[in-house]
């Protein structure tokens, strides 16, 4: 019974590694899969977590325009009070005529500039990686290089919740 048991796991560790193998070297895409906006620096304590959880969101969305042209979650009305959607307009926009490689949004540095209990101001310094503009009908591609860009935005604290009011140049 013991050995009925032993070679049972046996076999199912090595079915669940031959799997998991499979997903690394037989270029499996994992569909549906949004690169997520990744924090390099340190996350400074004094801001909320909530407010956060929206600069963070917001990267996340774009990374999905860029990945995907798909641009629902910027429509949600999560981030209509910001002038959000304009980037990604502009992005939907290129993805009807070519595709976009890359691009992927890294956030380096989340910085406090103004904290109060309903009003916040956060400076974001963000790694925008290399994209490359690929025309669907001529086949040329263009390349956008990597570029450093820094953000900073406004915060409302309105019902309960934090919201973005708004974005500049940083």
């Amino acid at each position: 019974m013991v050995n009925l048991r032993l070679r049972s796991l046996i076999s199912l560790l090595l079915a669940a590694t031959s799997i998991t193998s499979c997903n690394r070297y037989e270029g499996v895409i994992n569909v549906g899969g949004v690169t997520k906006a990744e924090i390099v620096g340190g996350i400074p304590s004094q801001i909320p977590v909530a407010a956060l959880d929206e600069i963070i969101a917001y990267f996340e969305s774009l990374n999905l325009a860029l990945d995907s042209g798909d641009i629902s979650s910027f429509k949600s009305g999560r981030f209509d009070s910001c002038g959000c959607l304009v980037i990604a307009e502009n992005i939907s926009s290129l993805w009807e005529k070519s595709n976009l490689i890359g691009g992927d949004y890294l956030v380096r540095e989340i910085a406090p500039l103004r904290i109060g209990a309903t009003a916040l101001q956060i400076k974001v310094l963000v790694l925008r990686t290399e994209v490359l503009k690929i025309d669907r009908s001529t086949g040329s591609v263009e390349s956008w290089p990597e570029k450093e860009i820094a953000t900073n935005f406004s915060l409302d604290k309105k019902g309960g919740r934090w919201l973005m009011t708004g974005s500049s140049a940083g």
